[in-house]
């Protein structure tokens, strides 16, 4: 996996061949915009959106949107561009939020969640 985020996008990569590009994503309002991480965990793919202050999760072989952890209704909540995340058991998300100077820890990605 690579972040292309000049060009909204990640890359899947074999032997410096890219066989999978995820940026327009069916389901995912706006698409994927400045990509500063991704992790794969099993057989899903989870991105840093920085351009729209979420974390995208999607299918690593269809590329299907699973869901999304976007920026909340309250000042607690809000995320303010994504940059650094760690997957933990559960799945859960430690997330780094750059511009609001703290840490997030977030459970398990649901469709709509926003």
């Amino acid at each position: 996996m690579s972040r292309d985020t000049e060009n909204n996008r990640v890359q899947v990569l074999k032997e410096d061949i890219v066989i999978k590009v995820f940026s327009q994503v069916e389901g995912l309002p706006n698409g994927i915009s400045s990509p500063s991480g991704v992790e794969v965990l099993g057989e899903k793919v989870y991105v840093a959106d920085s351009g729209h202050h979420r974390i995208v999760v999607l299918d690593k072989s269809t590329g299907k949107l699973l869901g999304y952890f976007e920026k909340g209704r309250d000042d607690r909540e809000y995320i303010s561009e994504p940059r650094g995340f760690a997957l933990l058991p559960g799945p859960m998300v430690l997330l780094a939020d750059r511009y609001n100077h703290r840490v997030h820890i977030l459970g398990e990605a649901s469709e709509t969640e926003n």
